[in-house]
């Protein structure tokens, strides 16, 4: 049992270290233009200017700020054409 504990612990640390943290994820983000979608499918092109832990997001637009709740957010992306186009042949 201890050998299958110390596995799990070995196996742990190494995603930790593959994988970006999400928060670190958005941090590379910052100042970029990115495509948010909501949980009632709202979708929103912004420049992202600051988030939190949360994932709230504070996103210029047309030279405003719009502030959205992070658990409203289903998906964010920076690159959103493709991922429009693969959503097209899905359907």
């Amino acid at each position: 049992m201890k050998k299958r504990r110390n596995r799990m612990a070995k196996g742990e640390k190494n995603r930790e270290n593959r994988h970006d943290q999400p928060l670190d994820i958005l941090g590379e983000m910052s100042e970029q233009a990115i495509f948010v979608r909501l949980i009632d499918r709202t979708e929103v092109v912004g420049k992202l200017l600051d988030f939190d832990q949360y994932m709230n997001l504070k996103l210029e637009i047309d030279e405003e700020e719009l502030l959205i709740r992070g658990n409203n957010v289903i998906l964010i992306a920076t690159q959103w054409e493709e991922l429009e186009t693969a959503e097209a042949g899905s359907e």
